[in-house]
């Protein structure tokens, strides 16, 4: 097969498990001996690492607006020239591989023009890996029209601009997407999706997985902490709907009983949810419990969570699976988790009597306890989990069904 990925970021460049996942996915099928191109963003979120050097990633599509600050006038007024932009691109990579299948991944903040106009060039050979809730989701334009400025005078002028500015943002797509063939990384996912009217009953699940063999080793050289302590871990983007501040509370609650454990950020954010997380630490008087470590290279996270004996997983929203769960579980590490949407699926798998509700404080605090005073419910939670990854949730498993799925695809128009 001759495959092009359309997506908005794409690694060492991204936000977090759905590009890594796709990533994992393009490089497992070229090793199959497919064609695999990838077109992709020319705005990033890089941190340390790069991406020069690459063979078959093309970095040259514009998104709505900037990540981290949506800069209203630039963003309406540049969107036509950036959408026709786009769409040169996409012919010019058609023209260059002449793929079977257009993949299309991540769309959040790249407009669904282009993949509208995906589906009126290569008609059935569009597919759809859905990871989060983009098809039903408000583009950044609508978010920053509808929500009300913060001064009085900004929200005048915003409102003699809002009508202007929406009707030039819904002129860029006038069709909705046919989703001819479309796969979801969780069944809470494809139901919301459905139920909500943004996907067809056809949509099927294929659970993602992880290169789980890096984890499995570093596990296995895995020891129980000298003096007995936890040592617990955040892993994961720092946004508010992340709930990290939930886990700093807990925190909190634990030192007022006279549990003096320490707590990891590794992850990094928007720098005002930051600023405002190391306010919390220093109000809380966790300083010293506390430590921000930022974002690191993937291929280092296995070694590191060698350090640790408890993730938290406080996520706050209906989660669409959550990656690090399947990561935290081949090393050893043991996770307490919100109980919310496709994550639901792992979690109430793997240790019920563990998960909390979210943003519960006292909850989550009661959960860590439980495991701290209980060493055999620990390692019957430890051999449980890498189980379970092993069995359900490997990177091998998920390419050989999607795999499996492109031949079909690809099988069924040759016969038309």
């Amino acid at each position: 097969m001759k495959l092009l990925f359309l997506t908005n970021v794409y690694p060492p460049c991204g936000i977090g498990g759905y590009e890594q996942r796709c990533q994992e996915v393009a490089i497992g099928l070229a090793r199959r001996g497919h064609r695999v191109e990838v077109l992709t963003s020319r705005n990033s979120v890089c941190g340390s690492e790069s991406s020069s050097g690459e063979t078959g990633v093309t970095r040259a599509l514009h998104l709505e607006s900037n990540l981290l600050h949506y800069r209203p006038i630039d963003a309406v007024l540049r969107c036509h020239h950036r959408s026709r932009a786009n769409r040169l691109m996409f012919d010019r990579q058609l023209s260059a591989c002449e793929p079977d299948i257009v993949f299309v991944w991540g769309m959040w903040n790249l407009t669904i023009a282009l993949p509208c106009y995906a589906e009126r060039r290569l008609p059935g050979r569009v597919v759809y890996s859905v990871g989060d809730y983009w098809p039903r989701d408000p583009s950044v334009h609508q978010i920053y029209w509808t929500a009300r400025a913060n001064h009085r005078f900004a929200e005048v002028m915003k409102s003699l601009l809002r009508r202007h500015c929406m009707r030039a943002v819904r002129a860029e797509v006038e069709e909705r997407l046919s989703f001819a063939h479309v796969y979801c990384n969780s069944a809470y996912v494809r139901d919301s999706l459905v139920a909500s009217g943004h996907l067809p009953t056809w949509a099927e699940v294929i659970s993602p997985g992880i290169v789980v063999e890096p984890f499995l080793r570093a596990g296995a050289r895995r020891q129980t902490p000298s003096d007995g302590r936890l040592r617990l871990l955040y892993l994961g983007g720092l946004s508010e709907h992340k709930g990290v501040h939930i886990a700093i509370e807990a925190l909190a609650h634990l030192a007022r009983s006279g549990e003096t454990l320490q707590l990891t950020l590794i992850g990094d954010g928007h720098p005002d949810y930051v600023a405002f997380l190391r306010e919390q630490v220093r109000r809380l008087h966790l300083e010293g419990r506390v430590h921000f470590v930022g974002r690191l290279r993937y291929n280092e996270l296995p070694e590191r969570l060698l350090d640790f004996d408890v993730m938290l997983f406080t996520s706050l929203w209906e989660e669409p699976f959550g990656r690090t769960i399947l990561e935290a579980m081949a090393s050893g590490v043991l996770v307490v988790g919100s109980t919310v949407g496709g994550a639901r699926e792992v979690l109430e798998t793997y240790g019920p009597e563990i998960l909390c509700s979210p943003g519960n404080v006292v909850e989550l605090a009661q959960r860590i306890q439980l495991l701290q005073g209980n060493p055999m419910l620990r390692m019957q939670l430890q051999a449980r989990g890498r189980r379970l990854v092993i069995e359900r949730y490997t990177s091998e498993r998920m390419i050989d069904e999607l795999e499996q799925r492109l031949l079909e695809v690809v099988g069924s128009l040759s016969l038309t």
